[in-house]
């Protein structure tokens, strides 16, 4: 991952402290043989960005650091593009379980009931299907029987 980052962010590889990272092996190596015309195409592709930064986001998560889930989302959310829904529902699910992580859950509710409109009014079904099960799994871990059951009365 970090040969992939280096070709994305050539003169930025120190803002991520790869030796930090629980499991990453500083004596691995790899050899990405891409021709420079792909290579120089897919730096101009955001959805690759916008990818390599998930992965590199749920891989803070793993390994309980803190990741930046909701920069991630607002860009993602800011690129406008459907093919996103499915990355951004993702980034969504993590996010939720980061905030619950970290006994947050319920400062976020607001936010993914508006988040959760907004997938509606886009017909956004991967969206709709991980914040509906957000919000329900918050209600039931605040013991908020009644929001639940309104929650899906109403969807």
């Amino acid at each position: 991952m970090k040969a992939i980052w280096d070709c994305f962010h050539p003169h930025d590889s120190s803002s991520i402290a790869w030796h930090s990272l629980s499991g990453f092996r500083a004596d691995f190596t790899e050899v990405l043989e891409l021709p420079k015309s792909t290579l120089t195409r897919l730096q101009r592709c955001a959805e690759v960005e916008m990818y390599l930064q998930t992965l590199l986001a749920i891989f803070k998560y793993k390994m309980r650091q803190s990741p930046d889930f909701e920069s991630l989302i607002r860009r993602i959310g800011e690129a406008n593009n459907h093919y996103l829904d499915g990355l951004q529902a993702v980034c969504f699910y993590f996010y939720a379980r980061e905030k619950e992580r970290s006994s947050q859950q319920d400062s976020i509710r607001l936010e993914l009931l508006s988040q959760y409109s907004r997938a509606c009014v886009r017909k956004d079904e991967t969206g709709q299907a991980v914040l509906l099960t957000v919000l329900l799994r918050h209600c039931l871990l605040a013991k908020d029987y009644q929001a639940a059951f309104h929650l899906i009365d109403k969807s």
